[in-house]
């Protein structure tokens, strides 16, 4: 069985720290660009999840990551882990990479 979502325990305690700082966040990955663009982390409220938004699993628990219903699509048996620093937090933004 194919995990969804990894990431690492860098990663993790990285999650961690946001949500300490921003409380409730989530990853979401928009279906733009060639590869999909890069996930973005947004604090709950922060971004409006689409009706035919999918959640592919969470990063740890109670951190979902979501997807376009097009990436998801182009998703299906991939195993996705957060990268880039694509932080769009307003207040106190982390500066951090996910690879």
């Amino acid at each position: 069985m194919i995990h969804r979502v990894t990431a690492t325990e860098a990663a993790l305690a990285l999650v961690q720290r946001l949500k300490d700082r921003h409380g409730a966040v989530f990853f979401y990955q928009a279906g733009a660009g060639g590869d999909g663009g890069a996930p973005m982390c947004y604090a709950e409220g922060d971004m409006a999840l689409l009706p035919d938004d999918v959640c592919l699993g969470e990063v740890m628990a109670g951190v979902p990551f979501h997807a376009s219903c097009a990436q998801g699509d182009r998703l299906v048996g991939s195993q996705l882990r957060p990268r880039k620093p694509a932080l769009p937090l307003k207040a106190n933004p982390v500066t951090a990479s996910f690879v």
